[in-house]
């Protein structure tokens, strides 16, 4: 127990120093407040207007993400706004302003749904061709408790990912950072790596921006959508379903890093291993949203960790889920993989395996040879699916050790290739190359 304690420490260190140190270096220093709103309605947010918001603990911030009892029917509209001082990590002030957003959009089953994320307005300014940008920013994994949401961490600076965000905002692109459905708002568990929710909410907060008068948006405006490891799950499948559900959005380019394309295969990887909580939260995530009771596969140990890591950030959760072996938390001592064989669970990881529709844009997918999470064959094969449907793929393999040092290359390297797209540059697609 000893090793495996020090193991943990180990990676937790890893995961917090490496991630903060390397984001805070990205971190734009200058930041501006919007003024306050002219009007609210009785629960002081503004209903399609802006309001402020000060602090995690702000009264405001629980009417906010409070979902309405009836949820708009057409996706992409905005339900209400409150502005905000954004900051990145370790309190330094994002360059430029910050408009939190709750929005309608559309679950797994079809269900409207209303979700929460932020979009970040630049200071700098778009100096590229053709009309400002917007660039839809899928986080990684965050962890599943309502405080973990991205938007709420902007507030005082504890969403890790606030560099690479920064770094995007500093090209003069407006930023809109998903919260994903059930974080943020209370009552609602997260739909994690659930593949059509991620997607919907993804293309409905660009619809969402693009509605709204301060982001200088229109509906044509030029759109890239990015993310890694969960971020990359949801770029990806948006990438797949832009065609049917949002169509008339102008997606130059879809980047993408360490996508979990195939949640059987990323299971065998995290079972037992440092990372395990990562398949809790997808046990949880998928369970929820297809109408799935636990209780019938989890005994009671099983259910209290649940319970647990509902209520976990990445950090903790990481902690309460190090080296579990789900087969001790079933009620017949089967694993998370057996069970994922057969129904109704097998059916649920096709649904959400990604890689069976043709990308409609270019692509940028990229992986670590030396992940230590979501195996580099995941996105290798992702990418040679994508390819044998004819599309226009980049894929591009990095040497960078563990998952999480790769996002150091991976971030940079997705904002460089979505420069490309808004300038109009060409593609290079090296299917059959890899």
């Amino acid at each position: 127990m000893s090793i495996r304690r020090a193991i943990f420490r180990r990676v937790q260190t890893t995961i917090t120093l490496t991630t903060t140190a390397a984001l805070a270096g990205l971190t734009g220093i200058a930041g501006l407040t919007l003024a306050p709103a002219a009007h609210a309605d009785d629960s002081g947010v503004q209903v399609f207007a802006a309001s402020t918001a000060s602090s995690p603990t702000d009264p405001s911030l629980t009417a906010f993400y409070t979902p309405p009892a009836t949820v708009p029917s057409t996706p992409g509209t905005v339900i209400r706004t409150q502005s905000f001082s954004p900051k990145s990590v370790g309190l330094l002030p994002f360059n430029g302003t910050g408009v939190r957003v709750m929005f309608s959009s559309t679950d797994a089953l079809g269900r409207p749904i209303a979700v929460t994320g932020a979009i970040l307005l630049p200071n700098a300014r778009w100096w590229g061709s053709g009309a400002r940008p917007v660039v839809a920013y899928d986080t990684g994994t965050v962890g599943m408790a309502d405080r973990c949401a991205p938007s709420r961490g902007m507030t005082n600076g504890s969403w890790e990912e606030g560099g690479f965000a920064s770094a995007a905002l500093d090209r003069g692109w407006v930023v809109a950072v998903n919260d994903y459905y059930g974080l943020g708002t209370p009552g609602i568990e997260h739909a994690y790596m659930v593949r059509k929710t991620s997607a919907y909410a993804t293309l409905d907060l660009i619809r969402a921006a693009q509605s709204l008068s301060m982001t200088g948006l229109t509906t044509t405006s030029p759109v890239g959508i990015m993310g890694y490891s969960e971020g990359g799950g949801a770029a990806a499948a948006a990438a797949e379903l832009a065609a049917s559900y949002a169509p008339s959005l102008n997606i130059k380019g879809v980047a993408m890093g360490a996508v979990p394309a195939d949640l059987a295969a990323v299971a065998q990887s995290l079972d037992g291993g440092a990372y395990a909580a990562f398949l809790f939260y997808a046990v949880s995530g998928l369970a929820t949203s297809y109408d799935v009771n636990l209780s019938t596969y989890l005994n009671t140990s099983g259910l209290s960790l649940l319970t647990q890591v509902r209520d976990s950030c990445v950090i903790d959760g990481l902690g309460l889920g190090a080296f579990k072996r789900t087969s001790n938390y079933t009620v017949n001592g089967q694993s998370a993989s057996a069970y994922f064989a057969a129904a109704p669970w097998n059916a649920i990881l096709a649904d959400n395996k990604i890689g069976n529709i043709k990308p409609r844009m270019p692509v940028f997918v990229s992986h670590s040879l030396l992940d230590d999470v979501i195996p580099y064959s995941i996105g290798r094969n992702l990418g040679r699916s994508w390819c044998s449907k004819g599309a226009n793929v980049t894929f591009r393999p990095l040497g960078m050790a563990t998952h999480i040092g790769a996002s150091l290359t991976s971030y940079p390297a997705q904002i460089s290739w979505l420069n490309d797209r808004f300038n109009g540059y060409g593609t290079w697609s090296n299917c059959g190359w890899f």
